[in-house]
């Protein structure tokens, strides 16, 4: 099995290190590369200082360049446009959604305040990651995954699609 690497880029170094754990305890065979600053990461990803990653974590909020900047340069850029990108923000507000699945975001996945809720989505995504399923989650190239972490992640309960943009909720524990 090919090994897989995560890379999120996060300003904060708490919520880098939140994300970080909980990752290592439900895919420890995953690798999870960090980064506090977006220029700073193009800069090694072009220099070729580590392997490109096959997700990317990518925060809304980042100084200098905005998350949204970001992910217009990897987007616009060759080598990395085809990288899966989750916009991960505290926010979920209906317009950033909006505004991630136009600059070609695959999720928008909103900050869990819990350890719990962030292992049972990274969960997921690890899963799908591991399996090479990543791409079944869309739709279409128009869709847009928005994984809501903010109650614990037990089941899947519904998925709904409008306007070519794929939401899934999840259900509280019992």
């Amino acid at each position: 099995m090919k090994t897989r690497k995560v890379l999120l880029i996060d300003d904060d170094a708490e919520d880098r290190q939140f994300f970080q754990e909980a990752l290592e305890e439900v895919a420890p065979e995953i690798i999870c590369i960090t980064s506090g600053n977006c220029r700073l990461t193009i800069e090694q990803l072009n220099k070729k200082e580590f392997d490109l990653p096959d997700i990317i974590f990518l925060d809304i909020n980042l100084p200098k360049i905005s998350g949204w900047q970001c992910l217009s340069i990897l987007k616009e850029h060759e080598a990395y446009k085809s990288i899966p990108v989750i916009m991960y923000s505290t926010s979920s507000h209906a317009e950033e959604v909006k505004k991630a699945m136009q600059l070609g975001a695959f999720c928008f996945f909103t900050k869990p305040s819990d350890f719990k809720d962030l292992k049972d989505a990274l969960s997921i995504v690890a899963r799908h990651l591991n399996n090479n399923s990543l791409p079944s989650l869309i739709d279409n190239s128009s869709s847009l995954l928005f994984l809501k972490p903010s109650i614990a992640v037990t089941a899947l309960a519904k998925s709904l699609t409008c306007f070519g943009l794929l939401i899934m909720f999840f259900s509280q524990s019992a």
